[in-house]
This record gives structure tokens, sequence and C-alpha cells, in this order.
């Protein structure tokens, strides 16, 4: 089987996220024209024409994007008003805006609920992470917060046919690491929680062998945990019963 690679976002802006729905590509980007200057959602077909665009004059950074499973909205996490807006794909329309409070990245999506983790690293303490969990299916309704403490939220994932999700955390100090392999980015703790009601089920601590936790994705069916670091990627039942660890 052979390949090729394709340039679909040319220019000198650089893409802050970007996803497939429908048949398009949505790419956020923050683009410059004359004097006028601001951040954007753009819907390109395959062969790289733009077929619509939607001005994001509150986006002054979006660099966390989602999309549900049927492609009929987009998730957009701005890190400046501290929220995620939603985009309907038809006629790229946005139809509501959450406010988590803290920098909304990454972002999962599953049926008509999102899981965001939420990070605010603004104040003159500690880092303190949030997993925050939003009804797509009830414009304006309040999204629902579990803070973390201390720790900042590096991944999370959702399966929703079994109603539940998943965070991985590790250290706020973490982020004063020089580099990422540093002694104090290492280990962390994966949490699984309820969507109705939504709250921490279960936590139990990774293996410091990891590495600087990253992310963590959920396989279809709900049979296996995966929860990636920089050492490798560590497979967990959902009993959170550790079954293998691939190093690289």
């Amino acid at each position: 089987m052979t390949g090729g690679v394709r340039s679909l976002v040319h220019g000198t802006n650089p893409a802050q996220g970007a996803l497939f729905a429908g048949g398009l590509l949505y790419t956020s980007i923050f683009e410059c024209l004359g004097f006028t200057c601001g951040p954007k959602l753009e819907a390109l077909s395959f062969d790289g024409q733009i077929v619509s665009y939607l001005d994001l004059s509150l986006i002054v950074l979006g660099r966390c994007t989602a999309r549900s499973a049927d492609g009929s909205v987009v998730l957009i996490g701005d890190t400046f008003d501290r929220t995620v807006l939603v985009v309907s794909t038809a006629g790229l329309m946005a139809t509501d805006a959450f406010p988590v409070g803290a920098d909304p990245c990454p972002i999962v999506v599953g049926n008509d609920q999102a899981v965001v983790a939420g990070n605010d690293a603004s104040g003159t303490g500690s880092a303190r992470g949030s997993v925050v969990l939003l009804d797509l299916g009830h414009p304006r309704s309040v999204p629902q917060v579990i803070r973390i403490g201390q720790s900042l939220v590096r991944g999370v994932a959702i399966d929703p046919n079994r109603g539940r999700a998943y965070a991985v955390t590790s250290p706020a100090q973490a982020r004063h690491a020089g580099r990422p392999s540093s002694i104090v980015n290492k280990g962390g703790r994966l949490m699984m929680l309820t969507l109705d009601p939504w709250k921490v089920q279960r936590r139990t601590r990774l293996s410091r062998r990891l590495g600087a936790v990253q992310s963590v994705a959920v396989t279809p069916g709900g049979r296996m945990i995966l929860v990636g670091g920089e050492n490798g990627i560590l497979t967990i039942a959902p009993r959170f019963r550790q079954v293998n660890a691939s190093q690289r």
C-alpha cells in the first residue's frame, strides 16, 4: 500500500487545532489581514479550498478542538476567556459557550456530553487542575466541576456507553520542571469518574517508570484504558488492574 502527504492548510499562520467532521477539515488559525488581526475557524474541502469560515472575535488562543461523534458540532477551548465554544457545523455558527474557569485543554466528546481538563496556572501559588463535565444537550447549562487540588490534569477520556470518564493527573510542581523527564514530572494518578452523578469513583497511583504522564484513552467498548507516558503506554483494565506496559 502506498500513500502520499498533501498540505491542506497553507500560509504563514500555524493552525491551532485541526479535525475532520462531515467530510471537511476544520482548523482554528490566527490571521492578520493588513492592520486587522484575529482568530477564525475555517472549514476546508479535501482539495484545500475554504468552504466557509467563522470569525472568532472572543477566541484569542484556541489550541484545543474536539468534535461530536456525528460531526454536528465542533468544540474549541478558549484559553483567554477560559470557555469552551460550541460551533454548529451546519452553517458554521457559534451556538453556545460554557465557562470553565481554567485553561480548557484537552477536550473529549461522547454523545451529548463533553469532558474537559481545566488547568489554572495564572496565580502566584501552585497551579490547580479540574475535570469539567459539559451537557451539550442542554444549552446554557451550568458546567459541573471537580477540582483536583494542587495537580494538573494531563489528559481526559470518556466512555459514554458505560457512563464513565477518566483523567490522568500529575503534581502541579511538574510545570516547573526544566525538561519533561525531570523527576518532579514523573508518575501521577489515574482517576475514574461516573457521569451521572458526576463524581470521582476511584483513584490509583501510576508507576513512576511510565515517566511523565501525557494522555489517556479508552478502547472501543471500554474494556481497556491506555495511559501514555514519556516511556511508553500502560494498559489497564477498568478495575485498575495493571495488565501490560509497553516500553519504548
